[in-house]
């Protein structure tokens, strides 16, 4: 009588994806890593102020594809322009995340965005920078404060966004250093704004996604300041392969008992 020869192929089966899937395994873990954002200015300014002339630039920065982005960091560049004072250092209007691309400042207010800021809880950390002494400027009064514009303190020596005032969600800023100024915040010499999201941001090469940012006023431009943090996403998830794998050990070994009991029967007929 001949042997059954479909063991041989199942058993050759088995040991081909127990193999790959322990392989799998030996996978390296995704690592945390931090991308340097490089931005386009858009054409136009938004929200000019009849008073000053002066308006809210926009600036577009593309996400790094092939990650899960978790936070955004926002830092100012120590001694780049602006108002001395709680005016001092860069000033933020507004941000949001997008897979729309824009070249025009305008179409900001009509973009859609994704729902992954909160402003007003722990997913927002604020570091504050120092303020510019206002010197014998005319305008020294406006610039006096405890605090930075558009943010308040939260604790001993710490301070957080203010987001009554700063409004980030939202491109409004009046774009003045007086006492009708709003809708945005002032970082401070040195300042950083980190803004870990409500929730992961996958990328994919195929459906870019762009980070936007206002600067109010147009003189202090975004460049070398602001970070993506994020992990490289693996293609293969090896966690149910690596369950398969232990399965597929487990047939083999019973296949090749059957096997062998099956050789013992057919040998004393």
């Amino acid at each position: 009588m001949k042997r059954l020869s479909i063991l041989p192929l199942v058993q050759f089966c088995v040991l081909s994806l127990s193999f790959a899937a322990i392989n799998l395994l030996g996978l390296p873990k995704a690592t945390a890593a931090t991308f340097e954002l490089t931005f386009t200015r858009l054409e136009g300014i938004i929200n000019k102020n009849i008073r000053n002339g002066a308006g809210t630039a926009i600036y577009r920065a593309s996400l790094p594809t092939g990650y899960d982005i978790t936070a955004i960091q926002i830092s100012d560049i120590i001694g780049i322009g602006g108002s001395p004072g709680r005016f001092t250092g860069l000033d933020l209007d507004a941000v949001k995340i997008s897979d729309k691309l824009i070249t025009n400042a305008e179409d900001i207010k009509n973009l859609t965005g994704l729902s992954v800021f909160d402003f007003n809880s722990e997913h927002t950390k604020f570091v504050a920078g120092t303020q510019r002494d206002p010197g014998n400027s005319k305008f020294r009064d406006l610039f006096k404060g405890d605090h930075l514009f558009g943010t308040k303190k939260c604790g001993d020596n710490q301070y957080c966004v203010d987001n009554d005032i700063a409004t980030l969600g939202n491109f409004d800023a009046n774009a003045i250093t007086d006492n009708t100024a709003r809708g945005f915040m002032s970082f401070g010499d040195g300042g950083q704004l980190i803004l870990n999201l409500t929730q992961t941001v996958s990328t994919y090469e195929q459906q870019p996604l762009y980070f936007y940012a206002a600067e109010v006023g147009d003189n202090e431009r975004l460049r070398g300041r602001v970070t993506a943090t994020g992990r490289k996403r693996r293609v293969p998830e090896p966690s149910g392969l690596g369950a398969l794998s232990l399965l597929g050990l487990y047939l083999t070994t019973g296949i090749k008992k059957k096997r062998k009991s099956f050789s013992s029967r057919v040998d004393k007929l």
